[in-house]
């Protein structure tokens, strides 16, 4: 853990919505804060690097869009699986890994709409579906293909110019 001390910090201080992480960090006595020094300047959040987080912890529970990372520590492949899927939500994910049987064993076992190998979860690709698994976004794939079938209401319409009452295939 001392090594992340060293670590500089890039952008100074990134805004975030008051319902997304809405407890006070620097009053909490669940983990380390190792850099950063949290909120500051209202809704504004420090990036930050959080150290000694379990898997239950709030922390790791709940999704926090903003510059936050939490060290979760694992001891193989199948626990940070199981740290992975445990959680309510599953946007995405990311291993980086030199073997090729890890990386397809995560692509199969993790529940996430996104899996990254050696890749950062940076966002998503245009043309493909967008979106995450359990309680993350709102039941569907937005962008790409996807997209037409969400942002799209099907109607059937059936019209008989004749005249005369059709019969639905059914004989006298």
């Amino acid at each position: 853990m001392k090594i992340c001390r060293k670590f500089a910090l890039g952008s100074p201080l990134i805004p975030l919505e008051n319902s997304i992480f809405n407890f006070d960090v620097r009053k909490s006595t669940e983990f380390s804060i190792l850099k950063g020094k949290g909120l500051s300047n209202g809704f504004f959040f420090e990036p930050t690097l959080f150290a000694e987080v379990s898997p239950k912890m709030r922390i790791a529970q709940e999704e926090i869009f903003g510059p936050v990372l939490s060290i979760i520590a694992c001891r193989n492949l199948d626990y940070a699986i199981q740290i992975t899927n445990d959680s309510k939500y599953g946007l995405s994910s990311a291993i980086y890994t030199q073997d090729v049987n890890r990386a397809f064993k995560a692509i199969e076992m993790l529940d996430t709409g996104i899996t990254y190998i050696n890749s950062s979860t940076i966002g998503a690709e245009i043309q493909l579906p967008f979106g995450g698994t359990k309680g993350t976004g709102n039941g569907h794939r937005e962008a790409g293909t996807a997209a037409i079938e969400t942002f799209t209401e099907w109607k059937s319409v059936y019209v008989d110019y004749s005249g005369t009452l059709q019969k639905a295939q059914i004989d006298d």
